[in-house]
């Protein structure tokens, strides 16, 4: 099962990430993103959404340890599909963004509000993909206007939650070299 914070009017805004640690991979170079992925349970309203990818320039695996902490690589938007169950919400940048092979990246992803009144006059729900088959990072979540006591970033363990653990995934490839015969002479 997942985790939200909703009412009978629906889903607050949430948003939801996942760390990854490019220094255990023994990568050779950096490496370019080429698609990011999150899974959904459920999904009532065409939401949309934003798939944000940070570098953590404090090398600490907690969003917001420190002042500034998070640098903005790229942001990624789409579109939640309507009254949909057991899907991915996938995602590649609109141009390269490439990761330092030593980097600490930090995925989030940003649901806003289904709670009524919205524009369908329904309440919007929306589950995250989630599992109990363990996990490389911790799952973190906050609300959008700190609904539930979710102001800041909170682990799902941090809440009781400990085998609750969101279903995302990044794709990289090694970055690709310009081209040198694309420039001008």
């Amino acid at each position: 099962g997942s985790l939200a914070c909703y009412t009978t009017d629906g889903t607050y805004g949430h948003s939801y990430g996942r760390y990854h640690d490019l220094s255990t991979h023994n990568l050779n170079s950096d490496v370019e993103l080429v698609c990011v992925h999150w899974g959904f349970e459920t999904n009532d309203l065409p939401l949309g959404v934003v798939i944000n990818v940070y570098k953590d320039t404090d090398g600490i695996a907690v969003p917001g340890s420190s002042t500034g902490d998070l640098s903005l690589i790229t942001s990624i938007n789409g579109t939640l599909p309507e009254d949909s169950t057991d899907f991915f919400m996938s995602g590649t940048p609109g141009s390269p963004a490439t990761l330092g092979m030593s980097d600490l990246i930090f995925v989030e992803l940003v649901v806003p509000s289904g709670q009524l009144p919205n524009e369908w006059d329904l309440p919007g729900l929306h589950w995250i993909g989630a599992n109990d088959a363990g996990e490389s990072s911790p799952s973190w979540i906050r609300t959008e206007n700190g609904e539930c006591g979710l102001g800041t970033w909170f682990n799902t363990s941090q809440l009781g939650y400990p085998n609750v653990h969101w279903v995302e995934a990044i794709e990289v490839r090694e970055a690709q070299a310009p081209d040198p015969c694309t420039d001008p002479l």
